[in-house]
């Protein structure tokens, strides 16, 4: 946490770290009086069996500090609790090599953008859904994984395994504090807005990085702005690789071009990762933003005319999970 606090932080296998523990992402809101740390999940995406410490091991809280070693690329969700054995906060450790401050996109609208998802293992599409990354409910900091493998909706291994649950939203489930104190519960959403707060609060995310955000330190949830210069709501040339299951945007778009798969996304109304890719779909991928304008907007890839696919900026329910791509805070 020495490059900035964060809810996020990314760690090179083979070392050991430590981060400052006792505040509310970037904020300086105290997270309350942790007494021990505790690793919550890991996986390592196209893995089909994990075994405890693949990813991360000797978790441990000590002076207001977590520490842990990275094992493994991979990722994993770190956890503080109180003496009750409550949940206080939680933090995504995205385990990579991946130096994004020295290998980023630049896009056509000018901001510099991540080249992969949000816990990715791999850029490139020969590597199936190690190119997937994680998926968020819209205003949530903590990651719920995507696809065991290309045009699959069986989810990524993790463990201990089956770690997520499933809640309607209501008066209780469907607040902030709840999803603070749950991280790995997914809260539905059977009923218009279709968010899982139950009552939205449209600054989770936002144009400045927030508490809430889940990029590491100096990258952020674009705005819907990034995507500006793209040909939005029009066809646009870009090929659908069937093998490798993703997109290629060239250099008009992104420069270098940029590898975009397409993971799927988990459904409002169950958690369920969605059918990813067939003749008939009209919604195959989706990227958050964090701009909230009486809705949550995400960027989605269409295929509305079968073989034409479409670019568009959709309002989508805030209890669905979608991929983030980090913008770099300037």
């Amino acid at each position: 946490s020495d490059g900035g606090k964060a809810n996020c932080y990314m760690a090179p296998a083979g070392k050991s770290y430590s981060f400052y523990a006792m505040t509310k992402g970037n904020s300086s809101e105290s997270v309350g009086t942790p007494t021990k740390a505790e690793l919550l999940w890991e996986t390592q995406c196209g893995a089909d069996a994990l075994e405890k410490n693949c990813v991360v091991k000797d978790v441990v809280f000590d002076a207001g500090y977590v520490y842990f070693t990275a094992v493994a690329d991979g990722n994993a969700v770190i956890a503080v609790k109180d003496a009750g054995d409550n949940i206080l906060w939680s933090w995504h450790i995205w385990v990579t090599g991946y130096d994004p401050n020295n290998d980023y996109d630049t896009w056509c609208s000018g901001v510099k953008m991540m080249n992969r998802n949000l816990g990715a293992l791999s850029k490139n599409p020969e590597d199936g859904a190690l190119t997937h990354g994680l998926l968020y409910q819209w205003g949530r900091k903590d990651p719920f994984v995507a696809s065991s493998a290309i045009r699959s909706t069986s989810m990524a291994t993790t463990y201990p395994p089956f770690v997520a649950t499933y809640k309607p939203t209501d008066r209780e489930v469907g607040t902030v504090n709840y999803s603070i104190a749950n991280p790995t519960v997914f809260i539905t959403a059977g009923t218009s807005p279709y968010g899982w707060q139950y009552s939205a609060d449209e600054k989770l995310w936002g144009s400045q990085k927030t508490q809430y955000d889940p990029c590491p330190p100096g990258w952020k949830v674009p705005e819907k702005s990034a995507w500006e210069g793209w040909p939005v709501e029009s066809s646009f040339p870009a090929f659908f690789d069937s093998s490798d299951f993703g997109f290629t945007f060239g250099t008009s778009y992104s420069s270098p071009a940029t590898w975009w798969p397409v993971p799927g996304y988990r459904i409002y109304s169950t958690g369920l990762i969605y059918i990813l890719y067939d003749y008939f779909t009209t919604y195959i991928s989706g990227c958050w933003t964090a701009t909230y304008w009486y809705s949550y907007w995400c960027f989605v890839i269409n295929n509305s005319a079968y073989s034409t696919y479409e670019l568009s900026m959709h309002y989508t329910s805030g209890a669905s999970g979608c991929n983030v791509r980090c913008q770099k805070e300037e």
